[in-house]
């Protein structure tokens, strides 16, 4: 998309020999054109370009008309500047206006606003000349021009990305595998409870006894007997 011509008119006046309104300023940029026909190309642009500022005469207007293959946008300043622009079918025409409209407002502060000077072609070229051809370069890519085009080209890249991300080829069967496999849960071990031993403490606070449980009370233990034994031959004395 390209932005390759631009010019400011006088609006309703009538330049000398010409057959159209007075020319303030104008610029081009036509490297994409054959070096042997961009003189051709220019005063076709600026011909068409004075034609259709000679119809525009309302404030606020615009206008876009497709001629030679291009689309010539044309605004019409209340300051009395009617501006035109030349640019191929892709460049968007809102930039295009607000290329127009900031075109316009640039030369009235270079100019003070003072047009009653502007009798013949170029009048103002010395002052704007170099500031024209600064805006239109600029205005060559859209996206660094307009805040709202460059949003619109990062949510365009931003869809593309996720369109590649959805449509980006499945992992294998074997990665499939790893990636679902689970493992069974295992249940925690509890802690087996502490059996009560009867007759203690823990056993009465459970209800248990000795004779509950068909034991009897405990006997203390016995200490052992010492038995003495002879042997056979061995007879004691009377």
């Amino acid at each position: 998309m390209r932005l390759l011509f631009s010019s400011l008119y006088k609006t309703g006046s009538e330049a000398p020999g010409k057959d159209g309104p007075v020319l303030l300023s104008s610029a081009s940029e036509l490297s994409s054109i054959g070096y042997f026909q961009r003189r051709t190309v220019a005063e076709m642009m600026l011909f068409f370009s004075r034609q259709f500022a000679k119809g525009a005469k309302d404030p606020g207007q615009r206008s876009s008309v497709k001629e030679q293959g291009y689309l010539c946008h044309v605004y019409v300043s209340p300051a009395g500047v009617v501006a035109a622009c030349f640019a191929d079918e892709e460049y968007p025409t809102r930039v295009a206006f607000g290329y127009l409209s900031k075109l316009c407002e640039d030369f009235l502060q270079a100019t003070g606003g003072n047009l009653g000077a502007a009798r013949a072609d170029g009048a103002f070229d010395v002052v704007f000349q170099g500031a024209h051809l600064k805006l239109l370069t600029q205005f060559q890519d859209p996206a660094q021009a307009d805040q709202l085009t460059r949003i619109m080209a990062e949510l365009e890249q931003t869809k593309l990305v996720r369109q590649h991300i959805c449509i980006s080829p499945a992992p294998s069967r074997r990665a499939n595998t790893l990636v679902y496999l689970q493992i069974p849960a295992v249940a925690p071990l509890r802690p087996r409870a502490r059996e009560a031993v009867p007759g203690t403490a823990r056993a009465r606070r459970a209800g248990q006894s000795w004779g509950a449980m068909g034991l009897g009370h405990p006997q203390p233990a016995q200490p052992p007997r010492l038995v003495h034994t002879h042997p056979t031959w061995y007879s004691p004395p009377a």
